[in-house]
């Protein structure tokens, strides 16, 4: 008994330049905030005495804080960010792309 294959639309809602700028934006004021907080935990000595897995201890610490909402600066970054990106690119703009995937867009 063989059945019949039956096209469906996609479950999904397609992504948008938009929607990937977006998302962009998020990702990158977010690993810019883990950089800083982690850089701030290291100047800090929070994880003195604990000999050679202070980097350890600080990077789980950075990247707990980080994923928990972190100081709010990846929010301020990314409105900010999207702000100025309004401004020297509207919606629907082809930005330069990356240097690793010259087929993507920023």
């Amino acid at each position: 008994m063989t059945l019949p294959i039956v096209a469906q639309a996609p479950t999904s809602t397609p992504i948008t330049p938009e929607v990937g700028r977006q998302a962009e934006l998020h990702r990158v004021a977010t690993e810019f905030e883990a950089i800083l907080v982690r850089q701030l935990l290291h100047g800090s000595g929070v994880a003195q005495g604990a000999e050679g897995y202070a980097d350890m201890a600080v990077d789980a610490l950075a990247g707990g804080l980080t994923r928990s909402g972190g100081l709010g600066l990846a929010r301020q970054l990314e409105d900010a960010l999207a702000r100025q990106l309004r401004e020297i690119a509207p919606e629907g703009t082809q930005l330069a792309s990356s240097p690793e995937d010259p087929g993507r867009t920023r």
